[in-house]
């Protein structure tokens, strides 16, 4: 086992430094990819990477005026959504989240099969299920 007290510290680590210039390679490419993601007008839909189609809706908030709304979906239906107060912010979480591809078509498509159709259904009851006073 080394001994941490018997290290140089007078001379930066060469793996802590390398670590470090990706980590700011990489923070810097989100940053150049948000602004042109967001630059386009309107809203959009992102694809994530993968097995599974997923996909992420950014688009203005209905509910707050200003704001963005990312609405995640997938061959299952709608999962999920969260607000952002600009659409620089939506599309930065995207991004992390792994949306990174542009799928203008990708909604469109899953919403014409079934399954996508019985996943919000079942989504849909289990909400009303929810709602439900419990009576235990």
């Amino acid at each position: 086992m080394t001994d941490v007290s018997s290290r140089d510290t007078s001379k930066p680590n060469p793996d802590f430094r390398a670590l470090l210039a990706r980590l700011r390679q990489q923070r810097y490419r989100l940053k150049r990819r948000t602004r042109q993601l967001a630059a386009r007008p309107g809203g959009l839909i992102l694809a994530q990477h993968g097995e599974r189609k997923r996909g992420a809706l950014v688009t203005p908030s209905i509910l707050s005026p200003g704001a963005w709304r990312v609405t995640y979906f997938d061959v299952d239906g709608f999962s999920g959504d969260s607000t952002y107060q600009t659409k620089q912010e939506a599309i930065r979480d995207c991004l992390r989240d792994g949306y990174r591809r542009p799928a203008p078509t990708l909604l469109r498509s899953l919403a014409a099969t079934d399954r996508f159709h019985a996943g919000n259904a079942a989504t849909e009851l289990i909400q009303k299920l929810n709602q439900r006073p419990c009576s235990v």
